[in-house]
């Protein structure tokens, strides 16, 4: 993702990371959760196209500037799996 994002600034591209949770099911039911890592001003710009998939109001959460939205998912993940 790093690397990546490297690259698209040199193209003055923004990029975010955008991990989901929700599986199929939320996909299909537009109830996906986004952990976003990335620039505040770049989710806003994704926010609208987001939303069309996801659950509001907390839909689509920046979590860090960087790629600590991949490591929140695994975490996440851990949590229910381990509780089901």
């Amino acid at each position: 993702s790093r690397k990546v994002t490297a690259e698209a600034a040199k193209k003055s591209i923004a990029c975010i990371d955008a991990p989901v949770s929700g599986g199929t099911g939320g996909a299909i039911a537009g109830t996906l959760t986004f952990m976003v890592g990335g620039e505040a001003a770049d989710l806003e710009r994704a926010r609208p196209l987001l939303e069309k998939a996801a659950r509001p109001p907390r839909a689509a959460q920046l979590y860090s500037p960087d790629e600590e939205a991949d490591l929140l998912r695994a975490i996440a993940r851990y949590v229910l799996e381990r509780d089901h």
